[in-house]
């Protein structure tokens, strides 16, 4: 019988999970994502681009998903330009995340 620190993918109690900040104005994505990652990642959420923003200046983060049509001002693409200014954050990953995919956004590209 395998132990669960040797299986792919099942990280060990002494593993250090990577930490992930999700900037997401939705509710319901905020909640699926931390949901679909919980035990792969720690998460830590921000519910608008200035959270966001003031999170990564107090924390370090692995990887950062960024909702790229936020709502409020700063939008998305604002918010990843100032946290690549930040020397912690410079080098980040920072993947996009959006709802491009539905009818009503599709409509505005």
């Amino acid at each position: 019988m395998q132990n669960d620190k040797t299986k792919p993918g099942i990280k060990s109690v002494e593993q250090e999970l990577p930490f992930i900040l999700l900037v997401d104005d939705d509710n319901i994505t905020r909640d699926v994502t931390v949901r679909f990652l919980n035990g792969l990642y720690k998460i830590d959420c921000a519910v608008d681009g200035t959270e966001g923003i003031e999170k990564a200046t107090t924390k370090k983060y692995d990887i950062i998903l960024m909702d790229i049509n936020l709502k409020s001002k700063p939008g998305g693409v604002e918010v990843t330009r100032r946290i690549r200014e930040l020397e912690t954050h410079n080098e980040t990953p920072i993947i996009a995340v959006t709802e491009i995919g539905r009818a009503s956004c599709r409509e505005r590209v």
